[in-house]
């Protein structure tokens, strides 16, 4: 270290004087020192606990709120009403504290009013307590362990929308019954009036509730609608040679793609007679039949239904019949369903002719708008019977 020189000074006010570079040092200066740094330890973190509890931070979902910051947006609005403010979080919630200047009793409303105004929602207590006076520890602060929490507080904002009382569970259960109900009300009255229709095709959405969707979507601007294949033509003519599927040593360009799946749309209409809204059952092992096929019954504006050739033939047979799916597509890997009775008419993608066919515009004229099914797909059916989804 040198000769540096350091000064202490003792409590006598004697100025003691060592040289660093000696080793041989007073006892009583070095245990003066000691006692100097300790007492400065010790007054830093008194200051900074004290800060730290004046500046608590609380997190209030993912934000954080500094009820410092609360406390100066209150003291600063109602200078003239209060004398002092804490804040505190507890149970999720922010509590203020407040000390009145006189016996008013509107001091809750207008501590609530401030908060309204000057603070976001967040930050705004929901309970108010107006104190006479502040519990205070040995050091004169505020004790803020010893503030008493509200016994029956009063939310001045409700942030949950859980019933908060005995009335309000009994109001819930009421409307939970009510709406319950009206929907299996609703139901049956459909079920009445068309008891062919699957289960899925009814709805449970009460007035209100399509009232709302219906103001909902009145503000959202109208697409023009345009269907899938459509669209792809479209990518086709920009985009003839570009490879569009890919699968193991197999691959098409756009534009084969097209072409395949105006053949098979063809063959659908001219021999299988599919009509628009029909349901088409493909029972087909991932392969690019998959993709041509869904194209193929797009175009002719059916209902694409893929079907799974690893579930009984017994659940193919159920869903011709609930679905009424007069026409069922397979190729050479699933040709076993071919040798089965069903009530369909089945068709070999790879055995259908490519044929120019010199009337395929008329693939354009078929009309299918938004409000048309586009596919059916079925659940799992891990927990029973798989349910349609449309």
């Amino acid at each position: 270290m040198g000769n540096l020189s350091s000064i202490l000074t003792d409590s006598d006010n004697s100025t003691c004087t060592f040289n660093s570079g000696s080793s041989s040092l007073q006892p009583s200066i070095l245990t003066q020192a000691q006692s100097l740094r300790n007492q400065a330890r010790q007054y830093q973190l008194e200051a900074k606990a004290a800060s730290e509890l004046s500046q608590v931070e609380y997190r209030f979902g993912c934000q954080r709120i500094e009820t410092g910051e609360v406390e100066t947006v209150i003291l600063r609005e109602c200078r003239d009403q209060l004398n002092a403010c804490v804040i505190l979080a507890n149970d999720d919630r922010l509590i203020a504290y407040v000390q009145s200047r006189s016996s008013d009793t509107n001091i809750e409303q207008i501590v609530n009013e401030a908060c309204q105004q000057h603070l976001p929602t967040s930050m705004i207590p929901e309970v108010i307590v107006v104190l006479d006076q502040f519990p205070l520890n040995a050091n004169g602060k505020v004790d803020r362990t010893r503030l008493p929490l509200p016994s029956r507080p009063k939310n001045l904002v409700s942030t949950d929308d859980e019933p908060q009382n005995e009335l309000e569970l009994y109001l819930h259960a009421l409307w939970t019954i009510e709406t319950f109900a009206h929907r299996f009300q609703l139901l049956l009255t459909q079920l009445l009036i068309d008891d062919q229709r699957p289960v899925y095709g009814f709805s449970i959405l009460l007035d209100n509730e399509r009232q709302i969707l219906h103001d909902f979507n009145s503000v959202i601007p109208a697409l023009e609608f345009e269907p899938c294949h459509w669209i792809f033509a479209r990518r086709t003519d920009d985009h003839p040679q570009k490879i569009g599927i890919v699968m193991e040593d197999q691959s098409l360009s756009y534009s084969e793609i097209l072409y395949h799946s105006q053949q098979w749309a063809m063959y659908l209409l001219a021999t299988c007679h599919v009509n628009v809204g029909d349901i088409v059952l493909q029972v087909v092992e991932r392969s690019i039949h998959t993709v041509l096929g869904v194209f193929a019954i797009w175009m002719c504006g059916a209902v694409y239904t893929p079907f799974n050739p690893r579930d009984p033939p017994a659940q193919l047979q159920s869903h011709i019949r609930n679905f009424k799916a007069r026409t069922v597509l397979i190729h050479d890997a699933t040709r076993l369903y071919a040798t089965l009775d069903l009530d369909a008419t089945i068709v070999e993608l790879d055995q259908i002719p490519l044929e120019q066919h010199s009337d395929v515009p008329i693939l354009d004229s078929i009309l299918v708008t938004s409000d048309h099914l586009s596919h059916i797909v079925f659940t799992s059916g891990s927990t029973g019977e798989p349910k349609a989804v449309s």
